[in-house]
């Protein structure tokens, strides 16, 4: 019979410790940022070679521009969370942005479904990751005030050519 016997090895793991913790914090660091943006941050991860995106990620502002909880889309498809992405145009520059890998801007539109109504403007570009992300803003209210005015220009310029009486402007020049 042998003798009892013991093995040890110790290995210093301080670095890898440390890269870890750096690791941690910078991420803590990155999702206060992301959360506490005013513009929304959707993440999507393409499904069935880009027929599909799931919702990966969404920002407190995401959340509340899309006036949704995060367990109501986190894990969802985008199709089943907003079922008007396709017609909104959205869908179609998720698909060419994770096929091509070049970022573009989806102009301000119009989103409307059963749930919600608003216009929005997207930049949505592609991580090394695969995944993609969309930046949106809420610009309803930029709209409507566009709106008005345009609405409000259009009453006075009607009111000036329909006037039957002389009507000019003055402009005084600035003094030098």
């Amino acid at each position: 019979m042998g003798k009892p016997a013991a093995l040890s090895i110790a290995r210093d793991i301080t670095e890898r410790k440390e890269a870890e913790a750096k690791l941690r914090e910078s991420e803590a660091r990155y999702r206060e940022l992301i959360n506490n943006m005013r513009g929304g941050v959707a993440v999507y991860q393409a499904s069935d070679e880009g027929a599909d995106f799931i919702i990966r990620d969404m920002n407190r502002a995401g959340l509340r521009i899309t006036d949704t909880q995060k367990e109501a889309v986190i894990g969802k498809s985008v199709k089943q969370a907003f079922p008007q992405v396709e017609a909104f145009g959205l869908f179609k520059v998720l698909q060419e942005v994770w096929r091509t890998g070049q970022p573009q801007r989806h102009p301000v539109s119009f989103y409307k479904d059963e749930r919600l109504a608003l216009w929005a403007d997207n930049y949505v570009y592609k991580l090394p990751s695969g995944e993609v992300v969309a930046i949106f803003n809420d610009v309803t209210e930029r709209k409507w005030a566009e709106d008005a005015l345009r609405e409000s220009e259009e009453r006075h310029r009607l009111l000036f050519d329909n006037a039957g009486l002389g009507i000019g402007y003055y402009t005084p020049r600035a003094r030098p």
